[in-house]
């Protein structure tokens, strides 16, 4: 897809005008987005966002931004009027080539493994993703939807999102980061099953500040089918079928332990989880730096320098460890929760001293 095409798709946001046959106001990390669904998929897509429905209240006022969730079979779709030479070519999946263009309007993101087009025009707050499949949705839009457009518009608010999971204690939120396969998602979830607050599983959002702040941005989490029957007090936030044809399969927790989502919490630290008995270990800012930022600037084109910004504030405000989380689902939730007991100690005792 050209430059030329994504900045036609861009205006054509300028006029679009589609019935909605439902729609959603929300309130993500303050940013009041209204979201139209034009879309028979639409409300699976809509799930991990359950968290941040707003209130009636909300509705009265302009919001910051209007996302159309549209089919591929809906007038005006941009896709249809390309070029064969522009379309998409390769099989549906995750590890496909994408193509983004950022210019004067807006931003644009063509994910050809997910078949989908993202559209910000930000001149006029709006934004569109067209599905490009007409029965089924990616896994990825299912556990992350909307993400490229929140990310872009999140980061313009001084916001940052990152790659990472979070938990919330009763002494703040700990950021679960480093590299994929790391068993961020393990962690995460074996928190929630033995109720300690869950902020994210893939993608936090991080607000700035001498005490920065982690906002949740999906009630969902993804891990390898397999590993599923790890977690058996979860298995009724498994989305229908997730893993059968999927990469990995899905929770979303807008129904089953709703009540255990936090939707925000100060940041007290981060871990970087490390199997065995290895205790805690201080990261440089450096070496901190290095075990998160690949991964997030790689899931955010469009907002990667945002996200490298966001992962620095990180490790220049708090403290990062490695952290030895055992041999056993069940060590986790303790050795993490001892983690956060000990970060706050050590601000209690800073404050003193000051």
């Amino acid at each position: 897809m050209t430059g030329d095409a994504f900045a036609r798709a861009l205006r054509s946001l300028e006029t679009l005008d589609v019935p909605a046959a439902c729609e959603r106001r929300l309130l993500v990390a303050g940013v009041d987005v209204h979201v139209r669904v034009a879309s028979h998929l639409g409300g699976v897509s809509l799930r991990a966002l359950a968290h941040h429905a707003s209130g009636p209240a909300a509705s009265a006022a302009p919001p910051d931004l209007t996302i159309d969730i549209l089919d591929r079979e809906v007038p005006g779709n941009p896709l249809r009027d390309l070029p064969p030479a522009e379309r998409p070519t390769h099989p549906a999946g995750d590890r496909v080539e994408r193509w983004s263009y950022e210019g004067t309007a807006g931003r644009g993101l063509l994910h050809e493994g997910f078949r989908a087009l993202f559209l910000w025009n930000r001149l006029h707050r709006r934004a569109a993703v067209w599905l490009g499949e007409a029965d089924d949705l990616p896994y990825h839009l299912v556990a992350l939807p909307l993400l490229p457009i929140l990310s872009w518009v999140l980061s313009e608010r001084g916001l940052a999102v990152v790659h990472a999971a979070a938990v919330a204690t009763a002494r703040g939120a700990v950021l679960v980061g480093g590299r994929s396969g790391t068993g961020k998602s393990t962690a995460a979830l074996a928190c929630l099953s033995a109720g300690i607050g869950f902020l994210g599983d893939d993608m936090c959002v991080i607000e700035p500040g001498v005490r920065p702040v982690v906002h949740s941005l999906f009630c969902s989490a993804k891990l390898d089918a397999p590993d599923t029957g790890r977690f058996p007090a979860l298995s009724p936030a498994l989305v229908s079928d997730s893993g059968a044809c999927w990469e990995k399969a899905v929770y979303v927790f807008d129904r089953h332990l709703a009540d255990r989502i936090v939707r925000s919490a100060p940041l007290s630290g981060v871990a970087i989880p490390r199997r065995g008995d290895a205790g805690v270990a201080r990261l440089t800012a450096r070496q901190a730096f290095l075990a998160m930022a690949p991964n997030t600037v790689f899931q955010l084109p469009g907002a990667a320098q945002a996200a490298a910004a966001g992962v620095k504030e990180i490790v220049s405000r708090v403290p990062v460890h490695a952290v030895g989380v055992g041999d056993a689902i069940a060590e986790i939730p303790a050795r993490l929760g001892a983690y956060a007991r000990a970060l706050s100690s050590d601000a209690a005792r800073a404050e003193s001293a000051a």
